[in-house]
This record gives structure tokens, C-alpha cells and sequence, in this order.
């Protein structure tokens, strides 16, 4: 059954999608639209080179746009009229380069994973924001973590209160995204091939001792494992 349908020009289109909306980003671009399903579409356009987009399950959007001294998170409801910018997170040379965001599902809070250099070595930090009361009094920052030997290169909210960190050596889950706490951390002294997710599951597919085979290992959002097989590593798509 068709959901959105709706026409646009970009160069170069990223899609996100929670639950009946969906927006589309023109990356390096400055315009993204925002359905729900209903309409052709709603249009936002930003100051910015658009790096990254997501959507809540409100239609509520966050934005990663390139500055030219930093980068800026920008949250917006695109269907109110009197304030479409809800939310503006600025980042600095200090903090990173941000590599990937995730916008919570209910709209409320965004992870955000940076790179950083310092003395030549290279570092990931990785910062939790919520936009409620929580997080008033701490400029919305309410979490923050350093790693020194690992480049977290994406974040993703499972549920309104479950997200996973995913690195080239693993992943880490984390839970209670008003105080964010690490609850499992699963690392492979092997090459990380792909990773997959929902709001229940999280599978790593790892290589294996032999050209062309791998493991594939399925984890609860708990940490519990679930299975672990061998695979071919021909695939082009994990679903």
C-alpha cells in the first residue's frame, strides 16, 4: 500500500522514516520535506549545508547542518506556523566533528556521535540531549561519553528509552535517556561487516576465519544473545 507520495528536486536524497511520517534531506543541500501520509508534503529549508535528517513518529525533525566554525543540531516541528525551530544545539572544534544524530521517537531528545583529534589521536564523544524539563537547567545536555580506543560512527534510538552505539569494534547498549547509562558492551577482535536493528533486536554480522564467511550474532535489546550461525559474506542487504 502506497504511504507518502509527493515530488521533489534534490541532488542527493536521504530518507528517514518513524512510523507513518517520513523526510527526505538533499545532503549538502539546504531544503528537506517532511509527510505524514496525508499531503504532498511540507517543505523546510536551512541556513546550512544539510548533513543528516531524522524524524519522529510526530513528524518532529532534528537536522545536522555544516557550519563553517561548527556544526548545529537544529530540531523543528515543520507544521507549526508560529515556531518552526524548536530547538538549536551548537557544536564546537573542541567537541568534534559530529558524524551521526538520532532523534528520539517521541521528539524529546537527540544522541549525537563526534569525532575528535587531540595531539593526533582520535577519539569519539558522544553526547545525549533531552529537550523536556529534564534537561533544562543543563543546556539540554543530560549524558556524555568519551572513547579513546573505538570511532562510534552511529547512534539509534530503539525506543523512547533503549538506544545502541555502534563502532568498528562493536556495539553498546544504553538505557534511561533522561540519565543515560551503558548496560552491555559487546566488542569482536574481528572485522564488523554489517549491523542491523530494531526496536527489539540488534545483529552484528562479524567475519569469519575463511575468505567469504562470517558470523552472525542476534542480541536482545537487554544484551541477551539470541542466536549466533555462519553466513556468506556475498550480501548486498541485511533487513
Amino acid at each position: 500500500n502506497e504511504m507518502w507520495n509527493g515530488s521533489y528536486d534534490m541532488e542527493n536524497p536521504a530518507l528517514d522514516i518513524c512510523e507513518k511520517y517520513a523526510v527526505v534531506a538533499d545532503i549538502q543541500g539546504k531544503s528537506l520535506y517532511v509527510y505524514n501520509g496525508s499531503d504532498s508534503g511540507t517543505k523546510l529549508t536551512t541556513d546550512y549545508p544539510i548533513l543528516q535528517a531524522c524524524v519522529s513518529k510526530q513528524g518532529v525533525v532534528a537536522v545536522l547542518l555544516e557550519d563553517q566554525s561548527s556544526n548545529v543540531i537544529q530540531v523543528y516541528n515543520p507544521y507549526d506556523d508560529n515556531k518552526k525551530l524548536l530547538v538549536e544545539i551548537p557544536t564546537n572544534v573542541e567537541e568534534g566533528y559530529p558524524v551521526s544524530i538520532d532523534l528520539s521517537p517521541d521528539g524529546t531528545g537527540v544522541i549525537c556521535a563526534s569525532i575528535c583529534v587531540t595531539s593526533g589521536a582520535v577519539k569519539s564523544q558522544v553526547a545525549f540531549y533531552d529537550f523536556t524539563d529534564v534537561g533544562k537547567n543543563t543546556n539540554c545536555l543530560v549524558g556524555a561519553q568519551e572513547y579513546k580506543d573505538r570511532i562510534v560512527a552511529e547512534v539509534k534510538y530503539l525506543d523512547e528509552d533503549h538506544a545502541a552505539l555502534f563502532s568498528e569494534k562493536g556495539f553498546s547498549l544504553w538505557k534511561n535517556m533522561k540519565k543515560p547509562k551503558q548496560v552491555f558492551k559487546k566488542d569482536w577482535n574481528r572485522e564488523i561487516l554489517s549491523a542491523f536493528y530494531d526496536d527489539r533486536y540488534i545483529g552484528v554480522i562479524a567475519a569469519g576465519s575463511k575468505k567469504g564467511s562470517g558470523r552472525m550474532y542476534l542480541f536482545n535489546t537487554s544484551g541477551g544473545k539470541v542466536f549466533e550461525r555462519q553466513v556468506a559474506t556475498d550480501f548486498t542487504n541485511v533487513t
